[in-house]
């Protein structure tokens, strides 16, 4: 599972669509946005402390060098222009297990908006797996969340990803100690999912 993740990130921006968003390579001009959605809502991240200039400088650097994780902007087209509204990515990726973690956030004020983050959501979901399953050939693409994001939770489920259980006591976060629950998907079970979502969606 080599990846030159340039050239995909760049053929994935062209070819693939869903519900109006698409997935692309990030730019730096994006960095400063993503940066400041991340300090603002760390409480649903494994983010320890806010993020500042020089380390988001430093992580957008070391993308290019980084085998281990793909990152992708979400933007939503609207016809003649575009613009960021999220980002998602495999990330912790294991190349003889042929496995990843799926991470996504996107603007925190459209997450406070239920069917606007469900629909970012699923079309970040779906555009992820069509490239981690299809393009890459990825064997497992799993997912970890705080218990208390149940919105979340569900629609990760609604989606076609199968709960594998549940981290107790996982992650210290404010005080307190979080629950952490699995979900994860497989190559076998994307070919039903995949026709399921992207059936009327092209």
């Amino acid at each position: 599972m080599n990846v030159d993740k340039a050239g995909s990130s760049m053929e994935v921006s062209k070819s693939a669509e869903f519900n109006c968003r698409f997935i692309a390579a990030l730019e730096r001009k994006d960095i400063a946005m993503i940066k400041d959605w991340r300090n603002r809502q760390m409480m649903i991240l494994r983010q320890s402390k806010p993020l500042t200039d020089t380390d988001q400088e430093e992580w957008y650097r070391n993308l290019s060098r980084d085998d281990s994780q793909i990152v992708f902007g979400l933007r939503f087209n609207e016809g003649e222009s575009d613009h960021l509204v999220g980002y998602c990515a495999l990330v912790r990726m294991d190349n003889i297990s042929k496995r990843a973690e799926l991470s996504f956030l996107v603007n925190p004020t459209r997450a406070e908006d239920k069917d606007l983050y469900k629909n970012d959501m699923i079309s970040a979901l779906a555009l992820l797996c069509r490239y981690g399953f299809d393009e890459i050939q990825l064997h497992k693409i799993y997912t970890e969340t705080f218990e208390f994001r149940k919105n979340h939770i569900s629609i990760l489920e609604d989606f076609g990803f199968v709960k594998e259980g549940v981290l107790r006591s996982h992650q210290y976060k404010s005080g307190k100690f979080l629950d952490s629950v699995l979900h994860s998907m497989l190559d076998v079970e994307w070919k039903g999912i995949r026709e399921r979502w992207f059936d009327g969606h092209q």
